[in-house]
């Protein structure tokens, strides 16, 4: 699918970048997701220093979310014809939740200090 970490979000200077990600290398980065906290996540945190106040929002990239499980067809032509189905319509489906999920694009992100994250994270649950 779509890979690569990205985001319409302006990137924060590199020390600035670095410091949140030595900070929270040695005093912990929340509890790992695949689906709702996952390294992704990580690095949109450490590149903009953005993030959402809200609490319903899973996962800021939506990568991992992108992987849907299916049934495969013993008949060849039949798996190619639903292959094609399927990436004409969860590829423009996938772009635009990933556009509607850009921390570039939202209302709902704060910038918050990397010293703060733990404490901002509990007080919006």
């Amino acid at each position: 699918m779509i890979g690569g970490t990205c985001t319409m979000a302006k990137s924060d200077p590199p020390e600035d970048v670095i410091h949140r990600a030595t900070y929270l290398y040695e005093n912990g980065y929340e509890k790992y997701n695949l689906m709702s906290n996952n390294c992704e996540d990580f690095t949109l945190y450490c590149k903009t220093g953005l993030w959402s106040t809200d609490i319903s929002y899973q996962g800021r990239s939506s990568q991992a979310n992108a992987v849907h499980p299916t049934n495969r067809p013993k008949d060849e032509n039949r798996r190619l014809g639903e292959f094609m189905l399927r990436m004409v319509t969860v590829v423009p489906r996938s772009l635009a939740k990933r556009e509607k999920k850009d921390l570039g694009h939202r209302e709902d992100v704060v910038k918050v200090l990397v010293e703060e994250l733990s404490s901002f994270i509990v007080s919006l649950s």
